[in-house]
């Protein structure tokens, strides 16, 4: 077990929002604080610090996380529910879930009608989201994060970036994920009431940032999407899932269609549409890759393949480049993998618009 936790001085409040980022005086890195577990910090204020992730080169977006302001540790924030996230850690706290409302309670039903796509990494639903809201833009579109990768909700400046721009309608975060607009005990319920409540015609449902990872086939949070196929088909739906793909990741593992999607084809008990992407302006590497991965995904007996046309993405993901990224890459660095993530976008203007 590995854990560093230190003491800070508050230097500035940068932002104020749903969580507090502040700097130090001790160093240059800047800590993020979530008003669930702190009352209030003020400058000059000492401060509890978990550095862990920091000091072990870990992707956690280069922040330390505020546990305690040792000025004013008392905290008394009230609010409704009886439902524990962070359970049974010194960090527990209560939430009222969808569960306990009488909309849900109504509406609570064993089969479900809408599309469901399954992404495998948190960065692959701004692709969707965009390109779906572009071809349909009345269509809503709720996000459901799991509990495999980041847990808080509001640490994501994606999602409150979607969700300002309308191009997503909500955020459920489930299991002891927390911080979404609704939270829910686990994902069969967080589909019901994101289906029958929010009347959601997409429902995406993915993991927060920072992908954990070994290197193993079974060792990494992709795995959750196992979770999510079989969730969305045990409920009558014909999930989607959200290819991962790279022409330039310098991972062996990861270059061309990842390992994480054999892993999951694999295990997965759920029969899975794949969407492949083809466009004329691919490079000639990513032609050769997508060519050779396609032959891999017809090895998967719950995989059904379909070539999809999504030539122009570029053109629109462009003008939201400055939000788009998968591992520090950008559109143009990695235009593979954001093709493959806008695959199912352009399969279901195909499908709705009946070509």
């Amino acid at each position: 077990m590995k854990l560093n936790l230190k003491v800070f001085t508050v230097k500035e409040i940068v932002k104020e929002e749903t969580i507090f980022l502040v700097s130090f005086q001790e160093t240059d890195i800047k800590g993020i604080a979530y008003r669930k577990f702190l009352k209030d910090i003020t400058r000059g204020q000492k401060v509890l610090v978990n550095t862990t992730s920091v000091d072990m080169n870990l992707g956690t977006g280069g922040f330390h996380f505020i546990v305690a302001n040792l000025d004013s540790p008392e905290v008394n924030l009230k609010g409704q529910g009886h439902i524990m996230k962070l359970k049974y850690t010194p960090m527990q706290f209560a939430v009222p879930v969808v569960e306990e409302l009488k909309d849900y309670q109504r509406r609570e039903t064993l089969y479900l009608e809408s599309i469901v796509i399954v992404t495998m990494l948190h960065s692959q639903i701004a692709p969707l989201a965009i390109l779906i809201k572009k071809f349909f833009p009345d269509m809503r579109i709720t996000v459901l994060q799991n509990d495999f990768c980041a847990l808080p909700g509001p640490f994501s400046n994606l999602l409150k970036w979607l969700k300002k721009k309308k191009l997503i309608e909500s955020l459920i975060t489930f299991g002891n994920a927390f911080g979404g607009d609704k939270e829910a005990i686990n994902i069969y319920s967080a589909l019901v009431y994101a289906v029958n409540v929010l009347n959601s015609e997409v429902v995406i449902i993915s993991p927060g940032p920072g992908m954990p990872g070994t290197g193993t086939r079974l060792g990494n949070g992709a795995i959750g999407s196992i979770e999510a196929l079989n969730a969305a088909f045990a409920m009558g739906m014909e999930p989607i899932l959200t290819l991962r793909m790279s022409s330039k990741d310098t991972r062996n593992r990861h270059r061309g269609l990842s390992h994480h999607v054999e892993t999951v084809l694999s295990l997965t008990l759920s029969p899975v549409k794949l969407f492949v992407p083809a466009a004329k302006k691919f490079d000639k590497r990513s032609k050769i890759l997508l060519k050779e991965e396609a032959k891999k995904l017809d090895l998967f007996d719950k995989a059904a393949v379909y070539e999809v046309d999504v030539t122009g993405f570029m053109e629109e993901l462009m003008k939201y480049s400055k939000y788009l990224k998968t591992m520090g890459r950008s559109i143009e660095e990695d235009p593979l993998f954001f093709a493959a993530a806008s695959a199912p976008a352009y399969a279901l203007r195909e499908k709705l618009n009946g070509r």
